[in-house]
């Protein structure tokens, strides 16, 4: 199987055989894990170019782990609030949130939901009282 890792790793760039090279077993094959650090090797690529791919990918990571917590600002809320009724339109926008790492994001898109419909529904009451 090794084999396997050393044939694919020769076709990847210097960043990903980094991110796979420093990263942890859970999330790639040990075998996988040596491939690349062998092809790091035999590239013969410079410890500053390493460094300096490393830190990008450090950074990457964090990144993407901090969409997770993300809540949606004032205007991301006021908007999901009024299009709340757009119920195809919303569920398609949490889905896409959601998809994309922004967890907490799209559970407040689900919720903005329901909060749409009482909104509507006390103007529809409001105008019903007083205009017609």
């Amino acid at each position: 199987m090794h084999g396997n890792f050393l044939a694919t790793m020769g076709r990847l760039q210097v960043e990903d055989l980094v991110r796979i090279a420093n990263s942890g077993e859970s999330d790639y094959a040990p075998d996988a894990i040596e491939a690349a650090r062998a092809e790091l090797a035999r590239r013969d690529v410079p410890e500053a170019e390493l460094a300096e791919v490393a830190g990008q990918a450090a950074d990457d990571l964090e990144r993407e782990a901090g969409k997770a917590d993300l809540s949606l600002s004032n205007v991301q809320w006021a908007l999901f609030v009024l299009m709340g009724p757009m119920l195809v339109v919303m569920f398609a926008a949490a889905f896409i949130l959601g998809a994309r790492g922004y967890r907490r994001k799209s559970k407040e898109v689900l919720l903005a939901i329901p909060i749409g419909f009482v909104f509507w529904g006390m103007i529809a009451v409001l105008m019903d009282l007083f205009l017609f």
